[in-house]
């Protein structure tokens, strides 16, 4: 599960984006910075409005609101899409073909369980080679006495190697070569599902170990993010 992100980029990754992207993108969409994005806030997506136009920035709700539904809260909190069944959902099995985005992030968090502790151990993951994190997303827009609401959902997945450890789940992580195409939608759904089925490039994830104060839902400051150290002789802080 991917539940919580950071999405904290300088002018020089929001170059980098649009250079993977082939897209313009507004900066003042991407440079709002969130170093703790949790599910119902807004954040910034990468998307195609029209099947035939170019790629365009937005905010948006991280937790799809179905544009058949009956709007937010009528439902589950749906943030997360399980990669392997996409096409048995009925929430999801239409976006797959034409409604999908990237999500540009700086890094996400997970919770390692451990045994025989109560509280779990917090990570911070990020690329390795520095660059901004593109994730496969699936998004949406409901509408109701005149208004939009645009929302997302991140891909899942089978944890690599690195991540396997920490947790049984992770982002489809996109790698530069693939981000433009998973928004075209010009795409057949073969071409679509080898996107998915893809493995992780090896050595795409780096990690540390950070503070607790990443439970708490609405603690976003830039602290959140450094590295603790490693106590009662756990291994030290960087992974892998």
């Amino acid at each position: 599960m991917c539940g919580r992100f950071a999405q904290v980029f300088e002018d020089t990754d929001v170059s980098r984006i649009e250079e993977i992207i082939r897209a313009a993108c507004q900066s003042d969409e991407l440079l709002i910075p969130s170093f703790n994005t949790a599910p119902t806030e807004p954040a910034g997506i990468i998307a195609k409005p029209e099947p035939s136009g170019p790629p365009m920035t937005c905010r948006a709700r991280f937790g799809l609101v179905p544009s058949w539904s009956d709007g937010p809260g009528s439902g589950p909190l749906m943030f997360n899409a399980r990669s392997e069944t996409l096409r048995e959902k009925p929430s999801f099995r239409g976006l797959v073909r034409s409604r999908r985005c990237v999500v540009p992030i700086s890094g996400f968090f997970e919770w390692q369980a451990v045994d025989g502790q109560r509280q779990k151990r917090p990570w911070y993951l990020s690329r390795a080679d520095g660059d901004p994190m593109l994730v496969a997303g699936l998004w949406d827009t409901w509408c109701a006495d005149g208004s939009e609401l645009d929302s997302f959902a991140i891909l899942t997945r089978a944890p690599d190697s690195f991540m396997e450890p920490i947790h049984d789940r992770m982002p489809v992580i996109l790698e530069p070569d693939a981000a433009p195409d998973w928004i075209d939608g010009s795409l057949g759904d073969r071409q679509v599902d080898a996107m998915i089925a893809a493995q992780p490039a090896a050595g795409v994830l780096t990690g540390h170990r950070i503070s607790r104060a990443i439970s708490k839902a609405k603690g976003d400051d830039p602290s959140i993010l450094d590295p603790i150290e490693a106590e009662d002789g756990e291994q030290g802080t960087l992974f892998g």
